[in-house]
């Protein structure tokens, strides 16, 4: 994006057309090797306010033209028609030249060339006319002179506009012309790229993240890249090159449009409702009532003047509502606050720069006619960077939710003493862990109960009890295998659960193993204890499938190893390993 933004300064900055020299008798002489040739130095103009002046009484009153003032080739906003004189004289070099405005926004412009006091040729321009009704089918409003070589001819052009009058009228080859059409072409088509790679961007990020944040940024920027698109007259060319209402209307439609999802991206972007309440209600009435003006524009409602108005009073709104809460979370190290301050900063620039420029303040240049679309280019690369920071931020909010999740779910589902699963947790396991079993395989469940342990708490207190517990619990980790389960049920209940088992041998071998933890004695602080178990197990899926009725056979087969004289392994009712 910088380096978009790069390369349309660098076009704006490029050099200066050769200016042409007068010929003897005040016409600007036109040579094939300038390629193109300003006109502005050469122009007069005469206000008609009545809008009633014919072309043969403009004729007649060349000489009340007049050079106009104020900045080159800007007269401002106007209400009245203007007349422009502009007499030239081509060299003898068969050159074909055209006349060209580059500025698409004038709604009438109507060319006449006149030599030896006759009119020899007319042309209709404008932002009124279908592409198809218009004398070349470019973005500049354009039209190819029929001129005579070494004669003096006189071009009249009567322009009526709702827009500001800005007329940067230039002579230009055909091969100039191409030219000009060509670069502009290159970079809008960038940046309308850079448009459409934005919004494909924030629809994925819509959809992945749910914010509508990225929804309103997408909005804003089909209506930013579709608004140059028509201010700069490429719309009429190739995105609706037969609709008349779009042709005249679309800039300020789309500047509303745009002013509303820029609104409701600044509001959600700062989550105005989490800071302001009043300023983020103001922020979406003011999207509300802007997309009503757009609605009754696009009605008939009022014209094309008041929706330019509209969109201009309005412009700065979102900036001063937003204002004290950006200045607060700037403040507090926010960086999305931070990168909307930089983001507002070059835009206001591109805004008065071009306000001055169409309220006939500053000369027409490049640089100023571009000047809000390179703040506007420069505001995206702002909102982009904003756009990531949200997105970071919904990841970390998303990944600490899941962290807490997990947390909170492991306490349901762990034994707080041993940090062994509970019943919950086991229950949630084994779901996962029995289903594995058939075919080849086995699984067994193993009820483990201590033989004596009320003697330890009653004997050397309940802290020597937990002790007691912890380190049992540390021995059944350290005896099984990475995937076996091993859970506290009860005080001195235990269960445990082995996957992926050949046959009752090795079933009976695990059972073992969960016996001889029990063979070292335990360190109860200065005192020793020596304690046994009595262990029951059930096959899966041979004794049953079902956990809870697994469970049932397995403490049923604990229960026999008691009554078998503790410290045994039994399945059922068979005792399957002797008292060490």
């Amino acid at each position: 994006m910088s380096l978009l933004l790069l390369v349309l300064c660098c076009w704006l900055a490029g050099a200066a057309p050769a200016l042409a020299q007068p010929a003897p008798d005040g016409a600007l002489a036109l040579e094939g090797r300038l390629g193109t040739v300003p006109a502005w130095s050469h122009v007069r103009t005469l206000s008609d306010p009545e809008h009633a002046l014919l072309p043969a009484q403009a004729i007649a009153a060349i000489d009340r033209f007049t050079r106009p003032t104020g900045p080159a080739a800007n007269l401002g906003r106007r209400y009245d028609t203007v007349w422009f004189h502009l007499p030239v004289r081509p060299q003898d070099d068969g050159t074909r030249w055209w006349l060209a405005i580059d500025y698409p926004s004038l709604d009438e412009v109507e060319l006449f060339v006149v030599r030896d006091g006759r009119i020899v040729q007319r042309a209709l321009m404008g932002d009124h006319l279908v592409l198809d009704d218009r004398p070349a089918p470019t973005r500049l409003l354009a039209a190819e002179l029929k001129l005579e070589s070494g004669q003096r001819h006189e071009l009249l052009m009567r322009v009526r506009t709702t827009s500001s009058m800005i007329v940067p009228v230039s002579l230009m080859t055909a091969n100039a012309l191409v030219l000009s059409e060509s670069h502009t072409q290159a970079v809008q088509g960038m940046l309308m790229g850079l448009g459409l790679a934005l919004l494909a961007y924030t629809m994925i990020c819509l959809v992945v993240y749910r914010d509508t944040m990225f929804l309103w940024f997408g909005f804003a920027s089909l209506a930013t890249m579709t608004f140059f698109a028509a201010y700069f007259g490429l719309a009429a060319q190739f995105l609706w090159p037969e609709n008349a209402w779009l042709t005249r209307n679309a800039a300020p439609l789309l500047m509303l449009l745009l002013l509303a999802s820029g609104t409701l991206f600044v509001e959600r972007s700062l989550e105005m409702s989490l800071h302001s309440r009043r300023a983020s209600l103001a922020m979406r009435t003011l999207a509300t009532m802007v997309v009503i003006a757009a609605l009754l524009f696009v009605g008939g409602a009022y014209g094309y003047r008041a929706a330019t108005a509209v969109a201009s009073y309005t412009g700065m709104l979102p900036m001063l509502i937003a204002l004290p809460v950006a200045w607060r979370l700037a403040r507090a190290g926010d960086r999305i606050a931070r990168w909307t301050f930089i983001g507002w900063a070059v835009y206001s620039v591109g805004v008065v720069t071009l306000a001055l420029l169409q309220g006939g303040s500053l000369p027409f240049s490049q640089l100023a006619h571009h000047s809000l679309q390179a703040g506007s280019v420069a505001e995206m690369v702002a909102w982009v960077v904003i756009l990531a920071a949200r997105a970071d931020h919904i990841r970390r909010k998303a990944e600490r939710a899941q962290r807490e999740h997990d947390r909170l779910v492991a306490i349901a589902q762990t034994d707080p003493l041993t940090g062994l699963l509970n019943r919950r947790g086991l229950e949630k396991s084994m779901a996962h862990a029995l289903p594995d079993a058939g075919g080849t395989t086995m699984a067994a469940i193993y009820v483990i109960d201590l033989d004596g342990f009320k003697g330890v708490n009653d004997t050397h207190g309940h802290d020597a009890g937990d002790s007691l517990l912890m380190q049992l619990a540390g021995r059944l980790r350290s005896a099984l295998r990475a995937g076996d389960l091993v859970a506290r049920t009860g005080g001195d209940e235990f269960i445990v659960v082995a996957a992926q088992l050949k046959g009752d041998k090795e079933a009976e071998q695990i059972g073992a193993k969960l016996l001889a933890c029990c063979d070292a004695p335990f360190q109860l602080g200065t005192a020793v204890c020596q304690l046994g178990m009595s262990v029951g197990y059930a096959l899966a899926p041979v004794d049953g499938e079902e956990p809870s009725a697994l469970i049932k056979r397995a403490d049923a087969a604990m229960y026999v190893a008691k009554q078998a004289g503790k410290r045994r392994v039994a399945r059922a009712t068979t005792i399957v390993a002797p008292l060490h």
